[in-house]
């Protein structure tokens, strides 16, 4: 009674299937029946499906063998009688879907890497009763690493989420839950018996029976989450930490709890710039008086609404400013507001409030390198431009503030801070010593924080201080991480390569650096502290590396930026941090008519990765490939498109097209870097590979139609990526600097096609918009139903500078 079965007999034969707007259902009385059937590995996409089995199981993947991917995409998964997805030794991404009234479990993980993203499980039943073992919960892990974010838990009989140990390590999984609600579910918001490393970082659990229980040899940190009001006489505490296991809990707001607000029978808890009050029970129970700091834990901490889960903080509350500056501080608050602000002071400058809300804050954006005049670092002569776009829907109140490189220190300008209005769907594209106020000659290197009241998106470039050899830019950050890949290192008498790594956090960081050659052979090691919102430049000695790429690892969260070239030649690449996905996707290749394109990818695993490549056409085509590698440990693979496929150059043609990449383990990076040559003008860029595909890509700068230094009019390039088998429908819209709508169209990219034009061009066929548009500021937008992979490319007519980044995603 399987609905759909799918087997892939082996490697050599693989399986790519997509379930697209299909409904399967079964209501016969047999509880070993299952609606989808996977196993053997390849990948199966699952979209915009229903799926409901009254007497079995949903979904199963990998029951008998490990390597399948698994995607669920906009999918109902509802009813179902024996859970409704279980995934063993898989690669799982599910986004956007609904696990609501399944028997047993909504979404079962063993021994998986997860991607949980924007789903919704809500009353999923137990068997028989309350709180039966393994049944009635949201979402059950067991082994394996999982990313579980922004979904919503509501009324499971069970935990929201239970966190086990499983047959393949015994050891419980590796897990991060980040931004989830959990609402009124039945016994633990979240149960884990136990997870070796846990993160829970920003998330409301409000009425549940009971809030966070962590047991035997879980070992978690709690950050910027408040739990209120779990209700049960018995497990009604806000955190309980049993058997020995540790918690940290920084910055959270334990209110209006039925027991405890935090509890410790047996193990290790430290509590810091919380509040815990309010706690029927009491608020601290068994906790050592000299492990709590800086939290309030008695009296009205003046809250704005609790009633209404509003735990922001009143003016003249006792939370605000008490705060202590640790070192785990986080660097943003429940909302994804900075952590350390003030009405009166610059982003990143005051004191810490305690709870898991800074007042008086606003979302981060981070330009880690801010350069003007003469930098020696560089060779020459340089200026900045800052690029801001507002997605939303309501205006930003913008302050950014330009600081040295030692952080202490803002750099000299008459408008420093800087203050910005932006409209909705505005942008404000400006040089950086008009921005700050500093003179255009004068010798600044430093970084950018700002905070605005919107979530905003930013890009910068680095230029030549004439505009006339090249310009090269990345995204701005909003936060940033621990560990940093810089995948392409170059050093010779045609190329270096300088790192700037920025501290945009309050503690001191301390970071080790790590050159790899080609042999991933460590060459040369870095070990400096970088102070509070301070930046670092580094260049490795010249005969460390001809190639090879650069790890960074660091205590607290750092961005970064490599720059790879001589001064008359420069090309940006942003850091990169492994994330939870074993495909990268290349969106665009060029080879022929003076193009050349070099792929890059590094393993950041201590274990070795098999690797495919395979080329693709336009149209989605298999061209060449897939090409087979073993990657080992710290190992990097980089090869030009031509070497790596047989792709013959030609400079009377241009053959063009995608390149995806699948590994059997996550941890992999990659780049594609483009460079255009006929023996005159030379010109490099860098884009860095994808993972996740999004619904609504922005492309936070428009230069088109308007002259660079040379006089040679600049060009804007996009090209989009459907990663699906399934047809996409996207809408692309252009918004000048002021916010107005300037031109849209739409249109479909078939299953697996890619497209590549510029922007505007009169010739059919060349462009997206055939009618005249000439920008040198204004935003771009393209949104779609499924998600789309996208890079935006710059570029002056004669080909003598190119500048690329990718879209980005506001949260």
């Amino acid at each position: 009674y399987t609905g759909i079965e799918l087997y892939q007999p082996s490697e050599t034969m693989p399986l790519s299937v997509t379930i697209d707007n299909c409904r399967i259902s079964n209501s016969s009385p047999d509880s070993d029946a299952v609606g989808i059937w996977i196993d053997g590995g390849g990948r199966v996409e699952i979209l915009y499906s229903a799926v409901s089995v009254l007497h079995g199981t949903g979904i199963v993947s990998g029951a008998y063998y490990d390597g399948t991917q698994l995607i669920v995409m906009e999918s109902g998964i509802q009813q179902n009688g024996s859970d409704g997805l279980d995934a063993y030794g898989s690669s799982v991404d599910i986004r956007r879907s609904q696990f609501v009234d399944n028997t047993g479990v909504g979404l079962y993980l063993d021994n998986c890497t997860s991607l949980v993203d924007s789903n919704i499980f809500s009353s999923n039943k137990a068997y028989t009763g309350l709180w039966s073992d393994n049944l009635g919960y949201g979402v059950q892990i067991s082994d394996g690493n999982a990313v579980v974010r922004k979904n919503i838990f509501d009324s499971n009989d069970s935990s929201a989420i239970s966190l086990v140990s499983g047959a393949q390590t015994g050891l419980g999984p590796t897990v991060q839950l980040i931004r989830n609600v959990m609402r009124n579910n039945g016994y633990y918001a979240i149960n884990s018996v136990p997870s070796p490393s846990l993160l829970i970082d920003s998330n409301l659990t409000a009425d549940n029976k009971g809030g966070i229980y962590l047991y035997g040899k879980t070992s978690a940190r709690i950050f910027n989450s408040i739990i209120v009001r779990s209700n049960d006489a018995i497990r009604g505490s806000g955190i309980e930490v049993a058997a020995g296991a540790s918690a940290r809990i920084v910055n959270n707001t334990i209110w209006g709890n039925a027991r405890y607000g935090v509890v410790r029978t047996m193990g290790t808890v430290s509590v810091v710039n919380s509040i815990v009050t309010g706690n029927a029970g009491g608020n601290i129970l068994g906790v050592e008086p000299g492990a709590i700091e800086s939290s309030l834990i008695s009296g009205d901490p003046g809250f704005v609404n609790p009633g209404r889960d509003d735990f922001s903080l009143v003016e003249g509350s006792p939370a605000i400013d008490g705060g202590s500056i640790v070192n785990d501080l986080p660097f943003v608050d429940f909302y994804g507001h900075l952590r350390v602000a003030s009405v009166t002071s610059p982003p990143g400058e005051h004191f810490v409030d305690i709870g898991a809300i800074e007042a008086n804050s606003g979302f981060p954006l981070i330009f880690p390198v801010v350069a003007n005049g003469e930098q020696i670092s560089f060779d020459g002569s340089l200026t900045t431009g800052i690029a801001i776009s507002n997605p939303g829907t309501d205006a930003a109140n913008v302050v950014i503030v330009a600081r040295d490189e030692n952080g202490y220190q803002k750099l000299a300008g008459s408008r420093n801070p800087a203050q910005l209005q932006i409209d909705p769907g505005a942008q404000k594209a400006i040089l950086a010593y008009e921005l700050f106020g500093f003179d255009p000659d004068d010798s600044q290197l430093g970084s950018a924080l700002g905070a605005g009241n919107s979530d905003l998106s930013g890009f910068f470039l680095i230029c030549d201080a004439r505009f006339r050899y090249f310009c090269s830019g990345a995204n701005a950050f909003s936060q940033g991480a621990k560990e940093i890949i810089f995948p392409r290192h170059e050093s010779g008498s045609t190329s270096t390569t300088n790192y700037v790594i920025n501290n945009p956090g309050i503690n001191t960081a301390i970071l080790t650096a790590t050159l790899f050659d080609v042999s991933r052979t460590p060459v040369e090691s870095k070990t400096i502290n970088i102070g509070s919102r301070g930046q670092a430049v580094l260049r490795f000695a010249s005969g460390a590396a001809s190639s090879g790429y650069m790890s960074v690892k660091s205590d607290l969260p750092v961005v970064g930026v490599e720059f790879i070239g001589k001064y008359n030649i420069l090309s940006a690449l942003s850091g990169l941090t492994p994330d939870s996905g074993v495909q990268l996707f290349f969106p665009h290749y060029a080879v022929g008519g003076n193009y050349q394109t070099q792929i890059g990818v590094v393993n950041s695993t201590e274990a070795t990765v098999s690797l495919t490549l395979a080329a693709h056409d336009s149209g989605g085509n298999l061209i060449a490939g897939p090409q087979s590698f073993s990657l080992p440990a710290r190992g990097r693979l980089i090869m030009s498109v031509s070497d790596l496929f047989g792709i013959p150059y030609a400079t009377s043609t241009i053959n063009t097209g995608y390149i995806v990449a699948h590994a059997d383990r996550p941890g992999l990076v990659g780049f594609a870097a483009f460079s255009y040559s006929d023996g005159t003008r030379y010109a490099d860029t860098a884009i860095p590979a994808d993972t996740n595909p999004q619904t609504r890509l922005v492309f936070s700068h428009i230069a088109q139609g308007i002259p660079a230094g040379s006089g040679v009019p600049y060009q804007t390039g996009i090209a989009l990526l459907n990663p699906f088998g399934a047809p996409v429908e996207y809408t692309m819209r252009v918004f000048d600097g002021s916010g107005n709508l300037m031109a849209q169209t739409s249109d479909i990219l078939g299953p697996h096609q890619k497209v590549a034009r510029i922007l505007s061009h009169p010739m059919e066929g060349a462009a997206f918009f055939r009618q005249p548009i000439v920008l040198g500021n204004g935003h771009l937008e393209v949104i779609s139903k499924y998600g789309l992979i996208g890079y935006e490319l710059f570029y002056t007519e004669d080909l003598s500078q190119l500048a690329s980044v990718p879209a980005q995603t506001p949260d």
